[in-house]
């Protein structure tokens, strides 16, 4: 199954629906070999027109997904066609469910102390039938250790939840070590899973502004509202870059 998609400063985004993204990730879970997912935001995309090695790891991800509204929002600006966003914790709590149907085996990598763990079993809980084969916090020393305890654990499926770029960069060089068949770069989906952090109210998510009302929930995070409209800009005027077809 190959998915079209749209190149934003050089990196692939994949055109696909929630629907066709799950399809594409149950696929992934069963065949041979390790596979990525990734979510790119409008942070990490801004570093990987500056990093030609970044932006070159990110595209051997096998699925990229429109995970922020910035995303979308610049796809539009130069006329290309996303249907929609696919937030990556929405995208992750279904992927465990359908993979608990088949019996999955799933570890948990990231966030702080305790996180992982708590994620884990309200996922038990959730989705029926997935085995929590782990769980480990982000804040290891040894990288290739944490690979192996992934791998000795036979885990099907992993969410890395160290934040980008460098859960990306985990992934791309230590993916196949843990011996996994799919590896999600998912930011702080760990955080909402297990309840430490909340989801923004219906109408919010429904109008893409979850980044909104997280930020002013967290005042931490309002110095980097003004990073969206500068990405845009460098969308809008990188014209080499800034928007091309990806198929």
């Amino acid at each position: 199954m190959d998915q079209a998609g749209w190149k934003i400063l050089g990196v692939r985004v994949d055109a696909v629906t929630m629907d066709e993204a799950l399809a594409r990730g149950l696929e992934l879970l069963e065949r041979p070999g390790t596979h990525r997912v990734i979510t790119p935001n409008p942070e990490l995309l801004s570093q990987a027109a500056r990093r030609p090695e970044l932006c070159a790891l990110l595209n051997r991800a096998e699925l990229s997904l429109a995970d922020g509204v910035g995303v979308l929002l610049a796809a539009r600006l130069r006329g290309a066609q996303l249907p929609d966003r696919v937030p990556g914790v929405d995208y992750a709590a279904a992927l465990a469910r359908r993979a608990g149907e088949r019996g999955k085996r799933i570890y948990l990598l990231g966030a702080r102390p305790g996180v992982a763990q708590e994620a884990g079993r309200r996922l038990l809980r959730d989705c029926p039938g997935l085995v929590l084969a782990g769980a480990a916090d982000g804040y290891f020393a040894d990288p290739a250790r944490a690979a192996d305890e992934i791998a000795r654990a036979r885990a099907d499926l992993v969410f890395v939840c160290l934040g980008a770029p460098r859960q990306e960069e985990w992934m791309d060089r230590y993916g196949a070590r843990t011996g996994a068949r799919l590896l999600l770069g998912l930011g702080g989906t760990l955080d909402v899973l297990s309840g430490r952090v909340g989801r923004a109210p219906a109408l919010w998510q429904r109008w893409g502004l979850e980044w909104l009302w997280r930020a002013l929930r967290q005042p931490s995070r309002l110095g980097r509202l003004y990073r969206l409209p500068l990405f845009l800009a460098q969308v809008w005027m990188e014209e080499g870059r800034g928007i091309c077809r990806e198929n």
